[in-house]
């Protein structure tokens, strides 16, 4: 199968999408590994055989920040033999924790004080 089959099997029927899709259907239609079927998306996007317009804009690029960012998911994809598909993105979710209490070394020492408990 030549690059120019490959990206028209890719492109087949869909107007975007994602580039975890974009390798998940390379791996389905050439039956290559997932390290193999990411050289070939990249082969693709190089030689201009899948255009820029045709990769869904709004998650470009977060499927290789995923990798980069958690090694396992490529272990998990390999060693299950996954082929990865349409990702949902999630509302980032803004966590933070107030510093302690300043405490006065009376009330240290009294949340210090087990004398109290059963133990």
């Amino acid at each position: 199968m030549t690059l120019d089959e490959l990206a028209n099997a890719v492109k087949s029927n869909f107007q975007t999408l994602q580039e975890s899709e974009i390798i998940g259907r390379i791996m389905i239609i050439s039956g290559r590994s997932f390290d193999r079927s990411v050289k070939g998306y990249q082969m693709l996007i190089e030689k201009n055989l899948i255009p820029e317009n045709f990769i869904d804009p709004e998650t470009k690029g977060i499927f290789f920040e995923l990798l980069k960012a958690k090694p396992g998911v490529k272990t998990i994809i390999d060693k299950f033999d996954c082929i990865p598909g349409k990702m949902k993105l999630l509302p980032k979710i803004e966590v933070t924790f107030l510093p302690p209490p300043k405490l006065s070394e009376a009330e240290l020492l009294q949340r210090l004080n087990f004398s109290n408990l059963d133990f």
